[in-house]
């Protein structure tokens, strides 16, 4: 992820999310060596590839071929490399940051080493690359004393790689993503200190095993992945939360675990190029995707108060707050790269998607085209069109599976209640077409 914020249109906000073209994560797609890499229970990307270990990467703000979907906003596409002829070693920023305060030496501040190692197992047949970054990072909050005013984050992101050069025609690759990360003190700030504040951390595995294959002239692409998206939202103890005017105390009201999974077989068939006026190439692709969320909540109970410590509101909950969730998507594409010059090419195909908790058949026309009018070349056109549709994650399923909320208004003079409690039931609506 360190690499995507220097891209033009792509910042980092404060709490840490990706921000492409004015939206959040949610609606746009991370597709690393053409596998989906986004959690499925929340849309986010998480943590990426390591810098180290990424080969190209493209942001593709108006990506109208058919191949890409599940996003109404970005695609980010990431290709990752092999290990090189000979053996190598890397050791990036090996020494830590350190934390002066009132011209003394306090601790670490921050330290972010990156070391990448690779070369070939076996000549010309067997390659091993792999890359590894450490992040310790202590974020500071202005509006509260030290020490007591630090968000502490951690985190290892861990990518390796094998290639096979099996024959001429076929090379197989085999893909281990490892990121745990650790926040504790989430944004503490001057109305939320450090007790009031939760923990967050998260642990994600992902593998993938690819074969690209020579086939009559063209390549067909098989791929399997698998992956483990693990999290858990803490307290930093068990007091109930009390919400004031002034600044909050007492401990963060909710707890969560949760894991979500997905197993995805993609297969892309690239026959040989075409030449029927002007050359095509033709790309077909389908893919069958299996997700699972599931976890529980358990909520405590929140008081609201004036700013003389009389209560206002007690918000309980209720209930276990179990879910489990799960989903099957099917895609298909066909498209056709026309180039009818070499100044003038034209891309268009269509995309079908399905996905079963959604109850919808998505059907997806796409077409584009890039015109370079003067033999210079520093001119071209480009224009397009095409239908997307966002991918819905599946923790918007687990709304209903939220514990129920009651809420009891009081006089803030005598402290009784003003009427019966006020129960609120968790409800997903559903629009009808």
């Amino acid at each position: 992820g360190q690499i995507l914020p220097l891209v033009p249109n792509v910042v980092r906000s404060p709490d840490g999310q990706l921000i492409l073209d004015g939206s959040g994560e949610q609606r746009s797609s991370l597709v690393v060596n053409q596998s989906d890499q986004t959690d499925p229970a929340t849309g986010a990307f998480g943590q990426t590839v390591p810098i180290d270990a990424i080969d190209t990467v493209n942001v593709l703000n108006t990506p109208f071929l058919a191949q890409y979907g599940r996003f109404t906003q970005t695609v980010v596409a990431i290709d990752t490399k092999r290990g090189g002829d000979k053996w190598h070693a890397d050791l990036n920023d090996p020494f830590p940051d350190v934390r002066v305060r009132s011209y003394h030496l306090v601790g670490i501040r921050n330290e972010t080493p990156r070391l990448t190692v690779g070369g070939p197992i076996v000549p010309n047949r067997l390659y091993f690359n792999t890359a590894l970054v450490y992040v310790l990072d202590k974020v500071p909050n202005r509006t509260l004393g030290f020490p007591n005013n630090e968000s502490k984050h951690e985190s290892i992101n861990s990518f390796s790689q094998l290639d096979y050069i099996a024959s001429a025609r076929q090379i197989i690759t085999a893909t281990v993503h490892i990121s745990p990360q650790h926040i504790n003190f989430v944004n503490p700030d001057y109305f939320n200190p450090e007790p009031v504040t939760p923990t967050y951390a998260q642990h994600n595995y992902l593998g993938t095993a690819a074969d690209h294959f020579g086939l009559w002239g063209g390549t067909l692409d098989s791929s399997v992945s698998f992956q483990r998206f693990d999290g858990y939202i803490g307290a930093q103890g068990l007091t109930d939360m009390v919400l004031t005017p002034e600044v909050n105390d007492g401990n963060y009201f909710a707890t969560q675990n949760r894991a979500a999974k997905r197993a995805e077989w993609l297969e892309i068939w690239s026959p040989a190029p075409l030449a029927f006026v002007g050359v095509h190439q033709f790309k077909v692709g389908s893919s069958l995707t299996f997700s699972r969320d599931q976890g529980e909540y358990s909520f405590r109970t929140v008081q609201i108060q004036n700013s003389a410590r009389q209560p206002l509101e007690n918000i309980s909950f209720t209930g276990s707050g179990t879910f489990n969730r799960a989903d099957h998507e099917i895609t298909a594409y066909v498209q056709d790269h026309w180039s009818l010059s070499s100044r003038f090419a034209f891309d268009y195909g269509i995309r079908f998607e399905h996905q079963e908790l959604a109850e919808s058949l998505r059907i997806a026309p796409r077409a584009g085209f890039a015109w370079t009018p003067f033999s210079n070349g520093r001119t071209a056109l480009r224009a397009g069109y095409g239908q997307f549709y966002d991918h819905i994650p599946l923790d918007v399923y687990t709304f209903g599976r939220y514990p129920i909320r009651t809420i009891t208004y009081f006089d803030p003079n005598t402290g009784i209640p003003l009427g019966p409690p006020v129960t609120y039931v968790n409800e997903i609506g559903r629009a009808s077409c």
